[in-house]
C-alpha cells in the first residue's frame, strides 16, 4: 500500500508531472494556463497533457491563453502543437465566459461575432487597455507565424479582419 500511495501523493503535489490520467492532466493544464504559469504549462505538456485540450464548450487552452493575453503561454502551446485554427465545438465559448467570468455587459456586444471563434478571433475580441496592446500584437504575430488563418469565419460570418476593424483597428495591417 505504501508503495502505491507515495507515487500518487507525489503526482498530486507535482501537478501534471507524473499523473497518467488524461482528466487530471487536462484539469491541471487549464489551471496552469489560467494562473498564467508558463513553467507549470510546460510540466503539464511534458507529462502528456494535450495542447489541444478543450473544455465542455469547445474552448481550447489556446483560446484561454489568448483570452488572458499571455504571449509566453501562447508560444509554448503553439510550439507543442496546439491547433491555431481550432474552433469551439458548439459555439458557446463566449457565452461560457460571460456566465462564469462575469464579463461586463459592454463586452457582450461581441457575442454574435465570437461564436465558433478561432484563437485569432479570441485575441482580437479579448479587449484590454493600452498595456495589453503589445501582448495582443505579439500573440497575433505568433498565431499568424504558425499558420493561423484570418479568413476563417465565425458561425455568424465574421472573419478576423472584420472583427479587427470593429474591435482592434490597430491590428488590421497584420492581416493584409
Amino acid at each position: 500500500m505504501r508503495l502505491i500511495f507515495l507515487p500518487l501523493l507525489f503526482s498530486v503535489f507535482a501537478g501534471c508531472a507524473t499523473q497518467h490520467s488524461a482528466h487530471f492532466d487536462a484539469k491541471n493544464i487549464w489551471h496552469s494556463v489560467n494562473d498564467g504559469n508558463p513553467k507549470a504549462v510546460r510540466q503539464c505538456l511534458q507529462s502528456g497533457a494535450s495542447p489541444n485540450t478543450h473544455n465542455r464548450t469547445g474552448w481550447s487552452v489556446l483560446h484561454e491563453a489568448c483570452w488572458i493575453r499571455d504571449p509566453k503561454i501562447v508560444a509554448i502551446l503553439v510550439a507543442a502543437g496546439a491547433d491555431v485554427n481550432a474552433t469551439g465545438n458548439n459555439g458557446s465559448a463566449y457565452n461560457f465566459e460571460v456566465m462564469w467570468r462575469g464579463i461586463p455587459a459592454i463586452k457582450q456586444k461581441t457575442w454574435p461575432a465570437t461564436r465558433h471563434a478561432t484563437p485569432l478571433h479570441t485575441i482580437i475580441s479579448s479587449g484590454g487597455g493600452e498595456n495589453e496592446r503589445s501582448a495582443r500584437l505579439h500573440i497575433v504575430r505568433i498565431l499568424l507565424a504558425h499558420g493561423a488563418d484570418p479568413n476563417i469565419k465565425t458561425r455568424d460570418g465574421f472573419t478576423v479582419t472584420a472583427l479587427a476593424a470593429k474591435e482592434a483597428p490597430e491590428l488590421l495591417p497584420l492581416f493584409r
